[in-house]
């Protein structure tokens, strides 16, 4: 059989216009290069079908179209794309979101790495720059990749390694379901790797601008569920993991923050997603994963809301306050999802505030939420600012450092990270 190095597999369910984007986006620049990409449809009607005939008819001969059951669980839909991958002619699988489109300079990094053959290659879209790092150990692998491997499109996957003689009754039985929902693929990433003598897994880093979500000023698909999810469901599949792995506790705390910051407790608690009942349920795992947070995470969830949010939001409230009469500028730093849930909550709060700053406007929206958005550099120039980082959590520091680096004689930036 012919070989080819790399398919580019998309999960989908009722995203149209979102596979539409892909595709202008991105086929000509997998063409190029010699990539397919494979549509892994199970939504309830024929709209992404349709598109995908029309695509190929029109020259797409690169494209390809799978057809999953519509009531498939995302769990299963992933398990049955890699067995699939397990014994295809491609080298390499890369399974990513239907909204996350990557740039030419990213593929064309990829594609030379993937030329050394590791069997997993965790991609972290968030660097400053193009880079190549082997992890020492399945200690390291498991610590540096658990929470970034949230995404589907945080992995490309060695077939002929890391897929091969696979127990994929054990690992259904194990980590398939929805008590490990939105990490059994995790689960099977880490199991599988302690099974392989001599995994060779390396990191690979991309600048920042190479990778878009056309999504990601929307609110996550789970977030009525996230207390559970973040907690139970993160805290379970990551103790499951086999003995080998000596740092699962540590590995636990990796989750990013925000999910479970103080700010996000209190807007589950005024929406009844978060009370008493709540921390007894979980308990056990805030304890694991947030136990410095153990006893601020009991009084949001027993105060009287009212007396919550002005014993928590205090000294935001203050500081902003301080800025304003001082003359200063206040901005949220971000324009994704996060700036907009950051934005939201001061809004509840009457908090205001001017507008965004960003590194970069290539990518980002020019309004979010009825405020402009400003290039940093350009927006902060001789001012005095008080600005609220609103990022992932695993961004804060380069948000810092940028932020640092704009600093002179004549501009002053004083910093306050939101989720915390």
């Amino acid at each position: 059989m012919s070989r080819k190095k790399l398919c580019v597999c998309i999960p989908t369910y009722n995203r149209c216009d979102a596979i539409r984007k892909v595709f202008d986006t991105e086929l000509d620049i997998f063409r190029s290069y010699g990539i397919d990409m494979v549509i892994c449809d199970s939504s309830d009607n024929q709209d992404v079908k349709v598109l995908v005939k029309k695509y190929i008819e029109n020259g797409a001969s690169h494209l390809f179209y799978k057809k999953y059951k519509s009531e498939i669980h995302p769990n299963e839909k992933v398990f049955q794309i890699f067995q699939w991958a397990s014994t295809s002619e491609y080298d390499f699988i890369w399974l990513i979101h239907d909204h996350t489109v990557c740039s030419e300079d990213a593929v064309r990094f990829l594609m030379l790495e993937l030329d050394k053959r590791a069997d997993f290659y965790l991609l972290n879209m968030q660097a400053d720059g193009y880079a190549n790092k082997r992890f020492v150990d399945i200690n390291e692998f498991l610590l540096k990749g658990a929470w970034r491997l949230n995404s589907f499109g945080a992995s490309v996957i060695n077939t002929r390694t890391f897929l091969t003689g696979i127990n994929w009754e054990k690992m259904r039985k194990k980590y398939g379901g929805s008590k490990t929902l939105n990490y059994s693929h995790i689960g099977f990433y880490f199991e599988r790797a302690a099974e392989i003598e001599h995994l060779n897994a390396c990191q690979i880093f991309f600048e920042r601008k190479d990778f878009l979500d056309f999504y990601r000023t929307e609110e996550i698909s789970w977030s009525k569920d996230t207390l559970r999810i973040c907690l139970e469901c993160w805290g379970g599949v990551i103790s499951s993991l086999p003995d080998v792995y000596t740092n699962k506790q540590e590995v636990m705390r990796t989750q990013d923050k925000w999910f479970l910051s103080k700010y996000s407790l209190l807007v589950y608690r005024k929406d009844d997603k978060y009370n008493f009942r709540h921390f007894l349920r979980y308990r056990k795992w805030i304890k694991k994963i947030y136990p410095e947070d153990y006893m601020r995470d009991f009084w949001i969830a027993v105060l009287p809301k009212s007396l919550a949010f002005k014993l928590y939001t205090g000294k935001l409230i203050a500081d902003v306050s301080k800025a304003n009469q001082n003359g200063g500028h206040v901005y949220i730093f971000g324009a994704g999802r996060h700036a907009a849930e950051c934005a939201s909550f001061f809004e509840e709060c009457r908090i205001g505030f001017e507008g965004f700053v960003v590194t970069r406007l290539e990518g980002n929206p020019d309004v979010l939420r009825n405020h402009s958005v400003f290039k940093a550099a350009d927006q902060l120039k001789d001012k005095k600012s008080l600005v609220i980082i609103a990022v992932l959590s695993s961004g804060v520091n380069s948000v810092k450092n940028t932020l640092h680096s704009l600093q002179d004689n004549n501009t002053t930036i004083e910093m306050i990270t939101f989720a915390e």
